[in-house]
């Protein structure tokens, strides 16, 4: 089977300059139609003048911050139809028209694990393999760490990517090593008018889909492609997965 990346999470971040974190609430989420009445609470919410949060049972999380927004929702055993997270920052936003956004980035990450008993050394290979040779490899007592970011400017936007190693932590289990994927597609928010800056935003949120397969393609194709055979998928339907960097 080709390999190919399995998703952890979509973020999307609006950086604004007016919002204050205390909004965020659960009683808001619910009073402004934002969410539907039955979803419940995975934890007592946070709510502050530095930072709020609400995290619910099916993996979303709202996150209000001084300057930005944060919605986030993990994949686990998700098809892509099935996520919310664009609906609900939509609906936030409607909620409130005189919100002063700045930008947004939709952010993703995915990772791609070994095939063999010894999966350190396969990723170590992997990232070496992305690296032009040269004596500097050598340098230190153990191999290198590689974290490679790289720009890609695209048609619409540009598409930051972020290769490092990384762990799996699964329940009851070993940690298991990886190769994590991560991705932002970044827009500015133009326009002279509140409802010019509105339309622009909505705009840039609705291309979250789009970035999406954008992102797929460029790493299972470009990146995770036949001439990397150690990786293979990963194990799906994962829901209490917790993914570190190195």
């Amino acid at each position: 089977m080709k390999p190919n990346t399995i998703f952890q999470d979509l973020s999307i971040i609006i950086a604004t300059s007016n919002h204050n974190p205390r909004i965020l609430t659960h009683d808001f989420l619910k009073c402004s139609d934002i969410i539907p009445m039955d979803w419940e609470l995975a934890q007592q919410p946070i709510v502050g003048d530095q930072g709020s949060q609400v995290i619910f049972t099916n993996a979303l999380s709202l996150v209000a911050q001084p300057e930005r927004l944060m919605f986030v929702e993990v994949f686990g055993d998700k098809n892509i139809a099935d996520l919310q997270i664009a609906a609900i920052a939509h609906k936030y936003l409607k909620a409130l028209p005189n919100i002063e956004c700045q930008a947004i980035g939709i952010n993703l990450r995915s990772y791609a694990s070994p095939t063999e008993t010894d999966g350190e050394a396969e990723v170590q290979n992997y990232m070496q393999s992305l690296l032009a040779p040269g004596p500097w490899q050598t340098v230190g007592q153990e191999p290198i760490q590689p974290t490679i970011r790289l720009t890609f400017t695209l048609k619409h936007t540009q598409f930051n990517l972020s290769i490092n190693e990384g762990q799996l932590h699964q329940p009851e289990q070993a940690s298991s090593p990886i190769v994590l994927f991560s991705g932002n597609f970044s827009y500015n928010v133009i326009g002279e008018t509140k409802e010019g800056r509105l339309a622009s935003l909505t705009q840039s949120l609705n291309n979250w889909k789009t970035d999406l397969e954008t992102y797929q393609e460029i790493i299972n194709t470009k990146f995770i492609a036949p001439k990397f055979p150690i990786l293979q998928d990963a194990p799906e339907a994962l829901n209490q997965e917790l993914i570190t960097a190195r």
